[in-house]
């Protein structure tokens, strides 16, 4: 085989728009099948803002900004049923945000011990009777819904809501 007869320059161009032509591809692909899909699924749930998307080892982190909800539970599962339907179950994290303040912060502190000794001990009316009445003393409205997956909070004062989810997996 005589390697010199080959035009290297004329094979090393084919290469090269070989492998721009499937990265390309595989960007278009992602646009059409994920994202396109993803803005769509999304629009339509209550409290929505804006959604960005990046990716990091193989997951989408899936950055939702949140206005204010009615009901934090049912727009959080919402999200994540979308999401689990488009990327695939394990493939995606919900990174929530919000209009937080530090006082909002703090009041979650004050309450994220409840939130987890419920989850330990599975005594989720009191977690509700303590959260509510430290709510009513710091001035803050706090609604929290319980599921068998997830303790979901939701913490308002004025224009300025918290959301957080505790996950009640295996512990």
């Amino acid at each position: 085989m005589n390697l010199r007869k080959y035009n290297w320059p004329v094979c090393l161009l084919a290469l090269a728009l070989t492998v721009l032509l499937l990265l390309g591809g595989e960007k278009a692909w992602y646009l059409l099948a994920k994202d396109k899909p993803l803005d769509h699924a999304f629009q339509g749930i209550e409290g929505v803002q804006t959604v960005s998307r990046t990716r990091e080892d193989g997951i989408a982190l899936l950055r939702v900004t949140l206005g204010r909800t009615d009901n934090f539970e049912e727009t959080y599962e919402a999200l994540w049923a979308a999401a689990e339907k488009i990327l695939g179950q394990g493939q995606f994290r919900i990174l929530l945000q919000d209009t937080r303040t530090p006082e909002l912060e703090q009041f979650y502190y004050t309450v994220q011990y409840d939130a987890e000794e419920a989850v330990q001990t599975g005594q989720f009316s009191s977690m509700v009777r303590r959260i509510e009445e430290k709510s009513g003393q710091a001035g803050v409205r706090a609604a929290i819904y319980v599921d068998r997956q997830r303790i979901y909070l939701h913490f308002s004062r004025a224009d300025q809501d918290m959301y957080v989810v505790v996950p009640r997996g295996d512990r």
